[in-house]
């Protein structure tokens, strides 16, 4: 098996942007060898397709993994490492001092409709949530205000990237949790597995 993160990668300083404005952005954070064995897996999942039209329009294609479920060796060997990694560089977040994901959700978009729009993850999802580019890429746009005004920032994912997502718990205010949106794949079919620590319960998915 390939090594998984990328040598640069400084998850003390990604979990510290977290902590302090309720996300992070590593660019490159798998390395190409890695990034390739996951894709290779997707061919093998059961893809169920998820429209949402209500007040956040949600369209992709998803499967996912939880507690309990076999997971195909890489994504578990990266899940048990990414945890590791977390646990080690809390610092002074107490949330993540514990924090182990349970639920893996792959989702592709793969037209120019599928998307998400403008939201903040579900509240269930507790103390972080990762979400890994695997093939592909778009753009997920990051803004100051849960209903109003344009995007502060736009971040083009690609294969090995990784996002950041503060969950339930970890800021002092979970009403300010990132408000961010999906954009259509640039290259399409893009692909991501977004990690999370579920506590209740939730509809569907994100990222």
């Amino acid at each position: 098996m390939n090594s998984i993160f990328d040598p640069q990668v400084d998850f003390g300083a990604l979990l510290d942007d977290v902590s302090r404005r309720g996300w992070a952005f590593e660019p490159d954070a798998l390395t190409l060898g890695f990034t390739m064995e996951l894709r290779g897996l997707l061919s093998g999942f059961d893809w169920r397709y998820f429209l949402d039209e209500g007040e956040v329009y949600q369209e992709f294609s998803v499967f996912t993994l939880r507690q309990g479920d076999a997971f195909p060796l890489p994504i578990q060997v990266l899940d048990e490492k990414l945890g590791q990694q977390v646990r080690i560089n809390a610092g002074r977040a107490r949330t993540l001092r514990n924090w182990q994901s349970t639920e893996v959700a792959i989702q592709r978009y793969s037209s120019d409709s599928e998307r998400i729009g403008r939201h903040r993850d579900y509240s269930a999802d507790h103390g972080l949530i990762v979400v890994f580019t695997v093939s592909g890429s778009g753009k997920i746009q990051i803004y100051p205000d849960r209903y109003e005004g344009d995007a502060s920032h736009s971040l083009e994912t690609g294969p090995g990237s990784m996002m950041l997502l503060a969950g339930t718990g970890l800021l002092d205010d979970d009403a300010t949790r990132p408000t961010h949106s999906v954009s259509p794949a640039i290259c399409s079919p893009r692909t991501s597995m977004a990690f999370r620590m579920p506590m209740a319960s939730k509809p569907g998915g994100s990222d």
